[in-house]
């Protein structure tokens, strides 16, 4: 008989997204896996087909906790704009240090595969969607609170976030300290219309 399943799905998932985040699809050998999760090949090809199922469940989970934290908190927040200012600075704050240096996964996904494999195309864009949904949002209740102009395109705000957001992350990677990363931010809330300081 074979020896039970001893791992934990969801550390299985973390330690491959650790891994492909910092060294992208191509760059991840099936020997760093079993490396990074401690499993080896026949246990890991039993939870998972291939490297790309394997690629695919991390992106969904990374996609999950990351953008769901985005989501709730964006939610949660009694004010809107200091809701965005909360959720943008924190990325930049992560992408200046530590595993944050290595990107964000789903950035790093979409450049590496995003035009080469309609699957992965999708998965990304519905992640971003998702974050985009949760921008919009907070501007549109900004907006009802008059903190943002009324008059304003609440989903291109929110779209623009989304690119400051990502564009936060690539420039942590490029070595951008966390104060020349927060002062993006400040530029970028003080562009939002209508804004109430």
């Amino acid at each position: 008989m074979g020896r039970p399943r001893t791992y934990v799905p969801a550390d299985l998932l973390g330690a491959a997204v650790r891994t492909f985040r910092r060294h992208g699809y191509a760059g991840t050998s099936v020997d760093s896996l079993t490396r990074a999760t401690g499993l080896q090949r026949g246990s890991l090809y039993a939870a998972y087909r291939d490297k790309r199922a394997l690629f695919l469940a991390a992106l969904e989970q990374y996609t999950n906790a990351t953008v769901g934290h985005f989501e709730r908190a964006l939610a949660a927040s009694d004010d809107p704009v200091a809701g965005i200012a909360q959720a943008l600075g924190r990325v930049a704050r992560v992408a200046a240090n530590g595993e944050g240096r290595h990107g964000c996964f789903i950035v790093n996904t979409a450049a590496e595969l995003g035009g080469r494999d309609p699957e992965i195309q999708a998965a990304v864009a519905a992640a971003l969607a998702r974050l985009e949904a949760a921008f919009t949002g907070a501007i549109e209740r900004a907006q009802a609170r008059a903190g943002v102009a009324g008059d304003a395109d609440a989903r291109a705000l929110g779209r623009l976030c989304v690119a400051i957001m990502q564009g936060l992350r690539v420039l942590g990677t490029a070595g951008a300290t966390e104060t020349e990363l927060q002062q993006v931010v400040t530029a970028a809330l003080g562009a939002l219309p209508g804004r109430h300081a």
